[in-house]
């Protein structure tokens, strides 16, 4: 896992290389082909994207990423005229099934409780869970140590929480007592 956190934080750092909004800000191509290269040069696995948010699309990179705990989706990106910098990890290989949704619900709101950033999300519809992270960037463009916060935080915490989520959806324990393990009370 810190394999990949320190592969995605050097990537944000090519992608925060000048503020986005500077005159020397590099073009989304030139953005791309460095995250490209750098991303070919770790052998993670990911493709270009996009995303519907705020009324329009958005081009977004998506990383599959193998954590401690668990493998997961995330997709990152930065919408600049609102000055967001954000990264959202989609559970989609451990679907929630009906009759656990708001048990696993319960766990995501007391996970929630606790955090200082982002939120777990469930969508009742799919059965998908997940977590996103935003902040805001610096006035002058998402900056390397902006990108880093961002994605390391949803890394982490995603990391730290699916075990019990997973022991909840799974009904081994209970959403408090799932809870109370991973943070070893």
């Amino acid at each position: 896992m810190q394999r990949l956190i320190t592969a995605c934080i050097v990537a944000a750092g090519m992608l925060a290389g000048a503020p986005v909004n500077s005159p020397a800000a590099p073009t989304d191509a030139e953005m791309q082909s460095a995250w490209e290269t750098q991303l070919d040069s770790w052998e993670l696995r990911y493709r270009e994207g996009s995303l519907e948010a705020f009324g329009r699309t958005r081009q977004v990179l998506w990383f599959s990423f193998d954590g401690d705990n668990g493998s997961w989706t995330t997709y990152a990106g930065y919408i600049q005229e609102h000055g967001v910098v954000f990264a959202n990890s989609i559970l989609e290989k451990n679907i929630v099934a009906k009759d656990r949704r708001l048990a696993v619900c319960e766990y995501l709101s007391r996970v929630n409780d606790r955090i200082a950033m982002g939120f777990f999300h469930l969508d009742f519809d799919t059965g998908v869970a997940g977590f996103m992270v935003s902040s805001l960037a610096e006035s002058s463009g998402a900056s390397q140590e902006t990108l880093e916060n961002v994605l390391a935080w949803n890394l982490v915490t995603v990391d730290k929480y699916l075990p019990g989520m997973l022991e909840v959806l799974y009904g081994s324990a209970s959403p408090t007592d799932a809870l109370a393990r991973v943070l070893g009370e």
